[in-house]
């Protein structure tokens, strides 16, 4: 399990993963129409990939189902948001265990 500091950088890039996989995702969409987008989408998702791989060694140590679904994502953008939103979730809840767990120390 990581500690506390680990847990918030993991969290700090997993929603800028987040928000890059979202606009490359966009991008993809939106490339359809204004083909010049294409460029900027190779340049996100250069950075996206490598994100993602971080996150994904990252999140093996917090939660397997989150880590099997960033993997996916790589190939497949929305998997790979929705195991960034379960990893960001999981995240959250270990942050408020451990704020729990400090203040019943603290009042002890």
């Amino acid at each position: 399990m990581l500690n506390k500091s680990e847990l918030k950088s993991t969290r700090n890039i997993a929603i800028c993963v987040l928000v890059l996989a979202s606009i490359s995702f966009l991008m993809l969409i939106l490339g359809w129409i204004l083909p010049i987008l294409w460029v900027t989408r190779y340049i996100f998702s250069l950075v996206n990939f490598i994100l993602m791989i971080i996150i994904a060694v990252k999140s093996s140590k917090i939660d397997r189902t989150s880590m099997i679904l960033i993997i996916i994502g790589i190939f497949i953008p929305p998997v790979g948001i929705i195991g960034l939103i379960i990893l960001l979730v999981k995240i959250t809840s270990l942050l408020k265990e451990e704020d729990v767990n400090e203040q019943a120390q603290i009042t002890e």
